[in-house]
């Protein structure tokens, strides 16, 4: 398939031309939380029990509603390899469950930081952050059939609470002047976040997740998930979590993924 040749072109890329930036901690792999735009300045590779996946944050700009500022992203994501049907109600499940998953998927961001003792300078990777997310995803069913009805749209919102703490090195001083970044080995996180989901298009999602007596799925979604992610490097994380939803035939869920992350 098209999708599955140009991520594996992608993660190609990735391995070998991305350069990295010295201690850059992320959140989730890919989003730096910083409050600079940018246009495809990471990448992350992933394998979670299905078929390899490549995101990429194309781009992150700033959108002035109201009096205010909020982050605008976009994010692509692609498989690596084709997956046969049983493994495709399973990867899309998957992708329906996680926040950054998708085709496309776009959104508005606001965030507030707290419990970070006063300390501007390393709120983004120090202490709790709060952050509210609206957009739209767009779903592949990675396999084709199912008809001619292949993607997935969905309204989703999500609100994340997360605390990080960052893992430095013996030089380094607890003071509220000092950029930890320079002296940080890694990063460990702890997360919860709950969203809404509207599917937009059902014809596809009642396809795969309507149940054995016939009774279509919800198709307003609700879930809930948790996470620990432990970054060893500014390439190297790995995550383990829980998630489970309100819709019975899309199953909780206890996650364990490696993922490998660039920098441009």
């Amino acid at each position: 398939m098209k999708y599955q040749f140009i991520g594996a072109i992608v993660l190609l890329l990735i391995v070998t031309h991305i350069q990295t930036q010295a201690q850059v901690i992320d959140y989730d792999g890919l989003d730096t939380l910083g409050s600079q735009a940018s246009v495809l300045d990471q990448a992350s590779a992933s394998f979670a029990g299905t078929s390899p996946q490549v995101t990429l944050k194309t781009y992150k700009l700033k959108a002035l509603i109201g009096q205010g500022y909020w982050d605008l992203y976009l994010f692509n994501t692609l498989p690596t390899l084709s997956i046969g049907r049983a493994d495709s109600a399973l990867a899309l499940s998957d992708d329906i469950m996680n926040q950054l998953s998708g085709l496309m998927n776009v959104s508005l961001s606001r965030m507030a930081y707290f419990a970070n003792g006063g300390d501007d300078i390393n709120r983004e990777i120090k202490g709790g952050i709060l952050d509210f997310r609206s957009g739209v995803k767009m779903l592949d069913s990675y396999t084709r059939e199912v008809d001619d009805s292949f993607f997935l749209p969905i309204f989703q919102s999500t609100f994340d609470m997360r605390y990080m703490i960052p893992l430095v090195s013996p030089g380094s001083r607890q003071r509220n002047d000092v950029n930890l970044r320079n002296f940080a080995v890694g990063n460990l996180s702890f997360r919860i976040y709950g969203s809404f989901m509207q599917i937009l298009n059902s014809k596809l999602y009642d396809e795969y997740f309507t149940n054995e007596r016939g009774v279509p799925p919800k198709h307003s979604l609700f879930t809930g998930n948790a996470e620990v992610n432990l970054f060893i490097s500014n390439q190297i994380f790995i995550s383990a979590g829980y998630a489970l939803s309100n819709q019975s035939t899309l199953p909780s869920r206890t996650f364990f993924s490696v993922s490998y992350t660039g920098h441009q």
